[in-house]
């Protein structure tokens, strides 16, 4: 199989030379030292996808975004998969992006656009609409995970018996979910050391959970969309932001911070769905390599944005003059002790609805347990050889040749 240049290539170089420790080379022997996620979005694994034959018109997947093209790694990230795709397919399968939602809106109203047909495949958010759902919003309590790449693999384990039911409900399919490692505090006047800091503090919450961690420091949860968040913290409509490291150089919440503080509050899922008919209607070898892709672009997007350009941006904080907020071992136990009752008490109003949240929460620590000894590497390759079945509909994926 023949390598290209991704725009992902140049990404990774101009990444290196600003410090954010991604490897890059062209030799064969530092090829071989790259991790695996950055040799398949540069092009240099084999076999990385099932053979397509498909020889009908080309397919243009409408996919709508709320982010812009530019938004740090992840913009090329998403254009490196669309070459992918159009590579593998020999031209057969488009991908289009419509950034920052110019073509329907990928936040608030992401389930309709997508649902209705005016998108084929859009980020299609949970927490952007939580009233729709109740088992999905346990997947931002505090202490379910570090890694991305660890959580994004389990959230999609858990999904065809946990999570699909209420998902569908929206009329989309799911594609992919990665997730967002824990958000941490960042803050403008004052340092937030402890969680009595917290309190009267107006603090961006989104969605039950992150409210609920909002109310039990104390703090008033301000609801926005990433979208709305620069705006609203330099005008002091957010006194103090959660916000994963990545996210803080993406939305650029940091350059408005004095203070960052390594405590982790709640974590956001990152969800993809796309229109029932679309994805029926797609050849059956586009579909396969569609779904598999959509697997490897799920750990790409958690292992190098979520996770590795996140390392980069503490460098990049800390060069910035933000002052780190160090925690004492009775600083974190406090931390600990104040978010625990958000869990018990979500978990407890569930089952009184007749929500096994108990168990999905169980089944999530199990499989996070297993997965979380495993390098990233070696989750690629699950991620590549080893799909997760049935989590488009009722699509059954074809063995790997």
């Amino acid at each position: 199989m023949k390598t290209h240049s991704s725009p992902f290539t140049a990404t990774l170089a101009a990444l290196a030379i600003a410090g954010f420790g991604l490897s890059v080379g062209s030799s064969a022997a530092l090829a071989q030292s790259k991790p695996k996620v950055e040799q398949w979005l540069a092009g240099e694994l084999e076999n990385d996808a099932p053979e397509v034959t498909y020889d009908g018109p080309p397919i243009t997947i409408r996919h709508s975004h709320f982010l812009p093209r530019n938004a740090a790694v992840n913009g090329d990230l998403h254009v490196a998969f669309a070459e992918w795709l159009d590579e593998r397919s020999n031209g057969k399968l488009k991908l289009r992006y419509y950034w920052t939602n110019t073509l329907a809106d990928a936040q608030s109203r992401a389930f309709e656009a997508v649902s209705q047909g005016i998108a084929d495949v859009s980020q299609c958010y949970t927490w952007f609409d939580p009233a729709r759902f109740d088992i999905w919003l346990g997947l931002h309590l505090p202490n379910l995970m570090e890694r991305s790449s660890v959580g994004a693999r389990t959230l999609m384990e858990i999904y065809p018996e946990h999570l699909r039911k209420e998902y569908e409900a929206q009329g989309v399919y799911m594609m992919r979910i990665s997730t967002t490692p824990p958000n941490r505090i960042l803050s403008r006047n004052e340092p937030i050391h402890t969680p009595a800091d917290m309190k009267g503090k107006k603090l961006w919450a989104t969605g039950k959970i992150p409210s609920a961690v909002a109310a039990q420091l104390g703090a008033v949860a301000v609801p926005l969309t990433p979208s709305d968040l620069y705006p609203a913290y330099q005008t002091g409509v957010i006194d103090v932001m959660q916000m994963h490291n990545a996210g803080a150089i993406l939305f650029r919440v940091a350059e408005l911070s004095k203070y960052r503080m390594p405590q982790g509050l709640s974590v956001n899922p990152v969800m993809v769905c796309a229109n029932p008919k679309f994805f029926d209607d797609l050849p059956e070898d586009l579909k396969a390599l569609y779904y598999r892709g959509m697997h490897m672009m799920n750990h790409a997007e958690s292992e190098t944005y979520f996770d590795k350009f996140a390392a980069g941006a503490v460098r990049q904080m800390d060069e910035m003059g933000i002052e780190l907020v160090s925690q004492s071992d009775a600083e974190r136990q406090a931390w600990a002790a104040a978010l625990q009752p958000v869990e018990e008490a979500w978990v407890q109003e569930m089952e009184a609805k007749g929500v096994a949240a108990r168990k999905m929460l169980a089944d999530y620590r199990e499989i996070h347990a297993r997965l979380d000894k495993l390098s990233d590497d070696e989750i690629f390759d699950l991620n590549l050889n080893e799909p997760v079945p049935n989590i488009t509909g009722s699509y059954v994926l074809p063995p790997r040749k």
